[in-house]
């Protein structure tokens, strides 16, 4: 996450600063009572730890290859 942190500020020409916070105090368990919460997460947030998307799968089975590369992603979604 931080390789990817680093390509939007640079990418956007930013002058923000990268923070990294500790996955607890992002993400605090719920209240009680709010019913059983895998991992003590938030309700409805989605708590994979690693994700590592294959593209090649993607291509394999819908026949559909990604055209726009990352860098220009981050511009649109920017904008």
């Amino acid at each position: 996450m931080l390789k990817l942190a680093r390509l939007v500020v640079k990418t956007l020409d930013s002058k923000s600063k990268i923070q990294l916070v500790p996955y607890a105090k992002a993400y605090p368990p719920s209240p009680k009572g709010f019913g059983a919460i895998p991992h003590g997460g938030t309700p409805g947030f989605d708590d994979m730890r690693r994700r590592k998307p294959m593209v090649k799968k993607l291509e394999r089975f819908v026949k559909f290859r990604p055209r726009t590369p990352l860098r220009e992603i981050i511009r649109l979604t920017a904008e």
